[in-house]
């Protein structure tokens, strides 16, 4: 039986010597085409990425060293089409997804990488056929023809479900110029933060599918949690050739972490901000056992060293004293049995610092509520207009959650010395947003054992928010049903 082709009723197609010739007669112009993809996308994309960083060099080596024989063996062998990357919350899944990328991508490979992320506002489960789409396109100039084409010919792809667009706007097109590709490599990441649990199941059903039934050269990284969901299905039969890669403790995560410590501590040490209270401070710094001690309590989390070392190293602070607050013995951190306690215990130690609760805790709940602020360089001074707040009341309620808070620099502080071309670029540079650094922060002020007097209620955050809205549109003069006034009186 002859191949079906998803371009059997386009005229003028033709492949020559791996070049694609196309002529498309549609309403849309071809250089808008990608645009449009991009548009579309960016509505499911949340306020941003995550912090990218890449594992320390001489760390992850299994893991990484695993992915590399995986990626170096050919369709013809016997060789796992997926993996799954999986480890408990901070465990460094997204540190070694983005490694990998960047290392397939230095290595001239076919890569594009996905990740989600609610703290982000990231979670719709069309970003992921979008933006694969996107990326390929932008990466692949035969790809591209083929992708811009089913945009060109039905724009309303964008709005299909994730299944139609992942078959229309990826695999079809991968179909078309198989016999000029070596591989397409998908590296997904924070699969247990998009959308729900079915859709979760959905996606990993979907990715079965593909590596199953259409034998086409491509291959998936999937990162997430262990969630019993995503592990049953991913292992139930019928089970995909898989490997799986379980980042848990053991002696290899301690020897990374242990040297994760020593190289942020160095650079703390020989850090200008902190000259003075570190001149006269005893080397080793810390010592040997203060290290063992961090490194055990890390429990194979470098989110937990991660946050340890942001507290440590904050400007303004001394780091010698923060780190006698860690290691203190009267310090619940000393008193914890599991790893969740520890992270737990640090969380309410950094919480402890924070001089007005109140104030804080609103401006916590708007920044983890609401991800669609037209600018989101902008996003703390937008908190401050619903909340009622004076100008920079944001910024000072922020100011000792920066181990967990990443908090751009208030521009107003700065603004007399600047150009208004200076000022401009600043305001919009869009990679520089207020944001948590990782999911299980949010976790902990969400779940009231955890985070006991720190607790945020979900519910009331939203009432709180809404209800300093409706004031805010009532002071401009906004016509608002008269119901809606009821709530604000």
């Amino acid at each position: 039986m002859q191949k079906s082709s998803m371009f059997e009723n386009s005229s003028n197609v033709t492949i020559v010597n791996s070049h694609l010739h196309m002529a498309v007669n549609q309403n849309m112009d071809p250089s808008a085409v990608l645009r449009f993809l991009y548009e579309a996308m960016a509505k499911h994309a949340g306020s941003g990425h995550q912090d990218p960083s890449t594992c320390l060099e001489g760390t992850r080596t299994t893991a990484l060293e695993e992915i590399d024989e995986w990626k170096c063996k050919t369709l013809e062998e016997e060789n796992p089409v997926m993996i799954w990357l999986t480890g408990s919350a901070g465990s460094g899944k997204t540190a070694i997804a983005q490694t990998v990328y960047e290392r397939f991508k230095a290595e001239g490979l076919l890569v594009v990488q996905t990740s989600f992320f609610r703290s982000t506002g990231c979670v719709n489960p069309k970003y992921l056929p979008l933006s694969i789409a996107y990326q390929l396109a932008v990466a692949n100039l035969s790809l591209k023809v083929f992708i811009e084409a089913v945009v060109q010919a039905e724009p309303a792809i964008v709005d299909a479900s994730i299944d139609v667009q992942l078959q229309r706007l990826v695999l079809g097109p991968i179909a078309e110029v198989a016999g000029h590709l070596s591989m397409v490599y998908v590296i997904l990441d924070g699969l247990d933060e998009c959308g729900v649990e079915e859709q979760q199941i959905q996606i990993i059903q979907l990715i079965q599918a593909i590596v199953t039934e259409q034998h086409l050269p491509i291959r998936f990284l999937v990162a997430s949690r262990p969630e019993s969901w995503i592990q049953t299905t991913i292992l139930l039969p019928p089970a995909t050739s898989l490997l799986t890669i379980f980042l848990n403790q053991d002696e290899e995560a301690d020897g990374d972490i242990r040297l994760y410590y020593e190289t942020e501590f160095s650079k703390i040490c020989n850090d200008p901000r902190h000259i003075h209270s570190m001149t006269s401070t005893p080397t080793p710094w810390p010592s040997t056992d203060n290290i063992k001690q961090l490194v055990e309590w890390s429990s194979g989390q470098f989110i937990y060293a991660k946050t340890v070392t942001r507290f440590v190293g904050e400007p303004g602070h001394s780091p010698i004293r923060r780190l006698e607050i860690v290691l203190q013995p009267s310090s619940e951190l000393t008193k914890s049995r599991s790893p969740l306690d520890r992270l737990d215990a640090l969380y309410t130690q950094i919480l402890s610092c924070v001089v007005d609760w109140d104030v804080t805790c609103n401006v916590l709940s708007a920044l983890s509520l609401y991800h669609g602020y037209a600018n989101k360089r902008e996003a703390l001074s937008i908190i401050e207009v619903i909340l009622g707040l004076s100008l920079g009341d944001a910024y000072l309620a922020l100011r000792n959650l920066h181990p967990v808070v990443y908090v751009p620099p208030d521009l107003t502080s700065v603004r007399e010395s600047m150009t208004n071309e200076q000022y401009m670029a600043k305001l919009g540079d869009q990679s520089q947003y207020p944001h948590f650094y990782h999911k299980s922060f949010t976790d902990f002020l969400r779940h009231p054992q955890r985070a006991g007097k720190y607790f945020i209620d979900e519910t009331l955050a939203h009432a709180t928010l809404a209800i300093s809205s409706l004031k805010v549109l009532q002071s401009v003069n906004i016509n608002l049903p008269t119901r809606l006034f009821s709530f604000v009186q």
